[in-house]
C-alpha cells in the first residue's frame, strides 16, 4: 500500500467518523461533539498502526509512519485534554455537588461506625467498672 493512498484513505475514514459523531452530537448528545477530536484523532492513530502492521513498507515509509503516529498521538493526548477541561469548566459545579454528595455520605457512614464503636466500648467499661465494684 503505498503512502499517499493509504494517508488519503486514512483522513476519508476521519472524515466519515467526524460527520458520524457530530451527527449523533446533533441528535442524541452535545457529548459526541464535545469528544468528537479525540474520538476522530485516536481512531486515526488506530488506522496509521493497522496500516504500519500489515503493510509491507522500506525504511523511509516506515520512518514517516512513525513520525506521523507520534505526532497523532500528541494531538490526541492535547485533543482529549481540551476535551476534559472543557468539561469540566462546564460542568465543573455539578461535578463538584457530587463529589460533596458522595464525600459526604460516606463521612456519614464513617461517624456512624465510629459513633456506634466508641459507644459500645464506652458500654464494656462502664459493665466492667460496675462488676469490678
Amino acid at each position: 500500500m503505498n503512502f499517499p493512498f493509504s494517508l488519503i484513505l486514512c483522513i476519508v475514514l476521519m472524515g466519515i467518523i467526524a460527520c458520524f459523531l457530530y451527527y449523533l452530537g446533533k441528535k442524541i448528545s452535545y457529548s459526541f461533539i464535545l469528544y468528537n477530536p479525540s474520538i476522530t484523532l485516536g481512531f486515526s492513530v488506530i488506522f496509521f498502526l493497522v496500516k504500519m502492521i500489515f503493510s509491507q513498507q522500506n525504511q523511509l515509509e516506515y520512518s514517516i509512519d512513525v513520525i506521523i503516529t507520534v505526532i497523532l498521538l500528541f494531538v490526541w493526548i492535547v485533543a482529549l485534554l481540551e476535551a476534559v477541561i472543557i468539561d469540566i469548566f462546564e460542568n465543573g459545579e455539578e461535578m463538584l455537588n457530587d463529589i460533596r454528595l458522595v464525600i459526604g455520605k460516606e463521612l456519614k457512614k464513617e461517624m456512624k461506625i465510629l459513633v456506634s464503636t466508641s459507644f459500645q466500648n464506652w458500654k464494656r467499661i462502664i459493665v466492667k467498672s460496675k462488676n469490678t465494684t
